[in-house]
């Protein structure tokens, strides 16, 4: 990055240069953080990497600045960043929100020598501007959706942190709520064109739920348009439990071979960088639950509608409408390795074949493999299409241990609340009955007589930083392409290097080689058995 430096005026007034060095500061914040923050398209917010510190980036802006007598301190650094650039923050750190590259960058840079700082600099824009790409690709799908949303889908899933959305909720806590029981509760978002799905209970989080969800979503659409678009643009977060495995792939390229789409998309941001604009409605629920109690389930379900606008469509899931799509998809999916290293996916009809190929970078020109195609299925004939539904585990809820708490709350609930909640317990009590659905009532529900079908379509800078341990090996990683393949699993093979003078080798001699007279230290045998 260069900067405007003017030159030395030992006239200027103190406070002129001062409000000089202010926004030359300002500016190198701004420039700073469109290089290596996160756009967020709805808010304009930008999000540094939460490996980051408010710290570190003053550090990084007197090192260019030191010397020109434009530095201003580090309280009038924070101070003028709030007030001016009150849109550019640091999001909480978590386990989730890390990219490791970004971790070590931020940890290396800083104390990194001269010869060396300047490589880390340059791979490190290499790293973000990779990462920014793929975030524009995800923008201009939302841009076709919002531009012919008959022709497009774009739809985000994502879930909610479940710290906030523990029940009963108050926002003002006391020494009466400390060691109480508290009902575990899972909100998942899927946003579409202002529109979201909310998913509550104690289901396990895999992708039995996220398919569940997703088809619920695809259901409200077509209940309220009367059709589904042709094409679907999905995007979710980079968890192989949840989302990247078979078990989804499977159901999406049944959707497209059904012709219930004629094109499905699925992609996936790298790895702590998956801020996108479904985190701002979980932001404005947590902005919400921060001012205001919800202690019952009916009373979080409406705190959701109020806190985010336009207002959302918020489901409680039951026990009815979560089915188990991996007992079912498995029996026809072909065994498939390494399918979840690339980032981006598409499937469709080709002659009336399912196409499925992968890529692992937007920027990559064509879709892998070239030629053919991933075998998915065994055989296209899945049956039967009935799916059977999902027991939650009430057991561990232990709702009797929260409706018995809640009762020693007096001074802070009412009647209303805690009749609510034993309603709410001998509900969910009363989930242990298998039901089963076909799985085109889950995409069209009722409206079978009017179920629409489309028709079938007829890195040059890891080399430079091979000596920085860590940073080269993940850079390299970050460019590989294992291809994805069906069948027997093929282990990696290991790579041998050259043996140079004074490794230590292992051999294996000849079984008269082994004696004592041949293993005697000068013996001329050594001659047979060094290498």
């Amino acid at each position: 990055m260069s900067r405007y430096i003017p030159g030395s005026d030992d006239t200027l007034h103190k406070q002129t240069r001062f409000v000089i060095s202010t926004e030359m500061a300002m500016q190198w914040l701004d420039i700073y953080a469109n290089e290596n923050g996160d756009k967020l398209p709805t808010s304009g917010r930008i999000l540094i990497p939460s490996s980051t510190t408010m710290t570190s980036v003053y550090q990084e802006y007197t090192e260019e600045y030191n010397g020109s007598g434009y530095v201003i301190s580090k309280a009038s650094f924070f101070r003028n960043w709030k007030k001016v650039h009150g849109n550019i923050s640091i999001p909480k750190r978590s386990r989730f929100t890390v990219c490791t590259l970004c971790d070590l960058f931020a940890t290396r840079i800083p104390i990194a020598k001269a010869d060396k700082k300047d490589a880390l600099v340059q791979a490190r824009q290499t790293h973000l501007e990779r990462v920014r790409v793929e975030r524009q690709k995800y923008y201009s799908h939302c841009a076709k959706s919002r531009h012919d949303p008959k022709q497009y889908i774009t739809l985000i899933l994502d879930g909610m942190d479940q710290s906030k959305t523990y029940l009963p909720h108050f926002y003002h806590q006391s020494k009466a709520m400390i060691n109480k029981a508290l009902l575990k509760t899972h909100i998942i978002g899927g946003l579409t064109h202002g529109h979201g799905e909310y998913a509550f209970g104690e289901f396990p989080q895999d992708s039995n739920l996220t398919l569940s969800i997703l088809l619920s979503i695809l259901n409200n659409i077509n209940r309220k348009e009367h059709r589904l678009p042709d094409t679907l643009y999905l995007q979710m977060d980079n968890c192989s439990r949840e989302n990247k495995n078979k078990y989804v792939y499977g159901v999406l390229g049944y959707l497209v071979l059904k012709g219930i789409f004629r094109k499905v998309r699925l992609s996936f941001l790298p790895v702590g960088h998956t801020h996108e604009d479904i985190d701002q409605m979980f932001s404005r629920f947590s902005s919400y639950l921060n001012k205001n109690d919800a202690v019952t389930p009916g009373e979080l379900m409406e705190a959701l509608r109020k806190s985010y606008s336009p207002e959302p469509d918020v489901h409680v899931l039951e026990q009815s409408e979560v089915f188990d799509f991996k007992a079912w998809i498995e029996p026809h999916l072909e065994e498939m390795h390494n399918h979840v290293a690339p980032k981006h996916f598409i499937f469709k009809l080709v002659d009336g074949s399912l196409v499925f190929k992968y890529k692992y970078w937007a920027t990559d020109p064509k879709w892998e493999p070239y030629n053919s195609s991933i075998q998915l299925f065994t055989n296209t004939d899945i049956s039967p299409t009935t799916l059977q539904s999902l027991v939650p585990n009430i057991s561990a809820l232990n709702l009797s241990q929260v409706v018995e708490d809640i009762d020693k709350l007096t001074d802070y609930t009412t009647e209303v609340q805690v009749q609510e909640w034993k309603i709410f317990c001998e509900r969910m009590n009363q989930q242990d009955q298998l039901s089963r659905c076909p799985f085109t009532q889950l995409v069209y529900g009722d409206a079978l007589d009017g179920m629409h079908v489309h028709a079938a379509d007829k890195s040059k800078q890891a080399a430079e930083l091979v000596h920085e341990e860590g940073i080269a090996c993940l850079l390299e990683k970050e460019v590989a392409r294992p291809e994805v393949y069906n069948g027997v699993y093929r282990p990696k093979a290991v790579s041998q290097k050259p043996l140079c003078e004074g490794d230590m080798v292992a051999v294996l001699p000849e079984k008269d080689q082994f004696t004592a007279d041949a293993l005697r230290p000068g013996n001329e045998r050594w001659a047979d058995i060094n290498c």
